[in-house]
């Protein structure tokens, strides 16, 4: 009987200390997820709204905020990318370099035939001579900076084509952005270079926030689209003078009867006061309406999320 009681309580004993050391240790716990803070983009997707909803136009945007909040209108559609495909081609050139495929001090020439392409140039102006050699940085102040095709062809020439650049964009894990011709070949089509706004605004953000080029690369493309004098009245025409802006503009043609402007574009990096940034595009085609309005409307979406991102 003594025996029992003994047993009876060693058992109790046992029990109470057993509940006690589950009581004093804490359970596993998953790790906890921390979302970003949330950003009610509510009024700034009105005033937007408001801002585009009587153009004579298909207009889409896409912006990556501050925190990495992201807010898109018809940021899914595909438009002709025109000049700002010039962008991915850049990143690739520095990427070849970064590699060490393509020296960084390398003079690239530009051959009597490079000039034979009809079309618009500011470096056929600036060197009537033909036959001439540029650095990196040159060919880029030419091509980011300027939106000539002379050079944007010859940078093409350099990394293998169209092909290698689009396969390099890819890689970065951009869906969205596919470049299928060069500037020699895309009045013959010009959706062959095409783009969604989100896919465009992710590949500037990977550009600006990751380390996918040197910093030396990186600075050798920022220095050439801070400096880009194409489109002032696009998406900076309305921001604050001193305003830091890196972009690519790309425009495309009116047609003859109708007068429909099939691209006109903008996209960039714009830093605000407390030394953060957002990333934007905007992208129109099939518009009805005048060049300067279809900046205008650029211009005001910009300074819609400056200041929102202000306030």
């Amino acid at each position: 009987m003594l025996q029992t009681k003994i047993e009876m309580r060693t058992l109790v004993l046992f029990l109470i200390t057993t509940l006690l050391l589950a009581c004093a240790t804490p359970p596993k716990q998953e790790p906890t997820i921390v979302e970003d803070r949330i950003i009610d983009h509510t009024p700034l997707r009105e005033k937007i709204n408001s801002i585009i909803q009587d153009a004579k136009a298909e207009i889409g945007m896409a912006l990556i905020g501050p925190e990495g909040d992201t807010l898109s209108i018809h940021g899914d559609d595909s438009f002709p990318l025109m000049s700002v495909a010039k962008f991915p081609q850049a990143l690739t050139l520095l990427h070849f370099v970064d590699l060490g495929k393509i020296e960084r001090n390398k003079k690239i020439p530009i051959t009597d035939h490079d000039f034979t392409q009809k079309t618009a140039s500011s470096l056929r102006k600036d060197h009537p001579e033909n036959d001439v050699q540029l650095s990196i940085p040159e060919v880029l102040a030419y091509s980011l900076g300027q939106s000539d095709n002379i050079t944007s062809n010859v940078i093409f020439d350099q990394v293998g084509g169209p092909s290698v650049v689009d396969e390099y964009i890819s890689k970065l894990g951009v869906s969205g952005i596919n470049i299928g011709t060069d500037y020699w070949h895309l009045s013959e089509d010009i959706t062959k270079n095409n783009g969604t706004p989100k896919a465009m605004v992710l590949l500037l953000q990977k550009f600006y926030n990751d380390s996918i080029l040197s910093e030396e690369s990186k600075k050798t493309i920022w220095k050439a689209m801070i400096e880009a004098t194409s489109g002032k009245n696009r998406i900076r025409g309305l921001l604050p003078a001193g305003t830091l802006v890196g972009h690519k503009t790309g425009t495309g043609n009116r047609n003859e009867t109708s007068e429909i402007s099939d691209a006109f574009n903008d996209a960039g990096i714009i830093l605000l006061d407390n030394d953060t940034h957002f990333c934007l595009a905007v992208f129109i085609k099939n518009s009805s309406e005048s060049d300067d309005t279809n900046a205008s409307i650029m211009a005001q979406i910009t300074k819609s999320i400056w200041d929102f991102y202000q306030r």
